[in-house]
């Protein structure tokens, strides 16, 4: 049993690299939290996040870490939409640029 639950883990973060951005819901009445995934233990077994400005940090072990990904309670963001939403927002929304990039 403690050999499949391993196997679980180890599917939802096998993928799960330094420098990805994620949500964290936050607890009731507190906003999502959006984090960049700033360390990976070498082993996998501890992951460290950290807030875009650096002041708040946490870490969270693999099988924790496995848990809140099934249980939709975080979720990667799409590194790409947020890059193009940066953008849109740094140049503003009607930028014909930023239209032709959207329709790629």
């Amino acid at each position: 049993e403690e050999r499949l639950a391993e196997e679980h883990t180890e599917r939802h973060i096998e993928n799960i690299e330094r420098g990805m951005w994620f949500e964290f819901d936050g607890k009731e009445g507190e906003e999502v939290k959006k984090v960049k995934l700033a360390w990976i233990s070498p082993m996998k077994s501890l992951f460290i996040f950290s807030s875009r400005d650096k002041t708040e940090s946490f870490s969270m072990p693999a099988a924790e870490l496995a848990k809140v990904l099934e249980e939709g309670r975080a979720r990667v963001i799409e590194v790409e939409g947020l890059i193009n939403r940066a953008l849109s927002e740094a140049l503003g929304a009607n930028d014909p640029v930023m239209d032709q990039a959207d329709a790629a």
